[in-house]
């Protein structure tokens, strides 16, 4: 069991000490106040400290998946819907694109507008 301080906890946290004696005090996050009154100090199982790190940091990427998906069920939603046929022709140019990509033959879309010109999207 390795127990650490305030200041090495905030580094690990990416915060201030204060913040992290703040969140102590708020049992925001585990530990142990050895001492009385002003001469007390916190200390803190670096064990439950990453722990607690981790599963804060997944709620946070969970909660950033959600938001994410919201968006595109939303530009799903509002998305018109194509109905035109894929033809042996759009299959011919795509497999011609994708061989394009895989050789390395492409060029710059700043190329593309010096070459053809700026083109309006319809």
């Amino acid at each position: 069991m390795e127990l650490i301080n305030t200041s090495e906890a905030a580094r690990i946290l990416g915060v201030t000490q204060r913040t992290v004696s703040i969140w102590l005090k708020k049992n925001k996050i585990p530990g142990y106040k050895l001492g009385i009154g002003n001469r007390s100090i916190w200390r803190i199982k670096k064990e439950e400290l990453l722990q607690f790190l981790n599963s804060h940091a997944n709620q946070a990427q969970r909660k950033r998946d959600e938001e994410r998906m919201r968006y595109f069920r939303r530009v799903l939603e509002n998305a018109t819907i194509d109905d035109e046929p894929f033809t042996e022709e759009d299959e011919r140019a795509t497999l011609e694109a994708k061989e394009d990509i895989r050789k390395g033959r492409t060029i710059s879309t700043h190329e593309l507008v010096k070459k053809y010109g700026k083109q309006n999207e319809s």
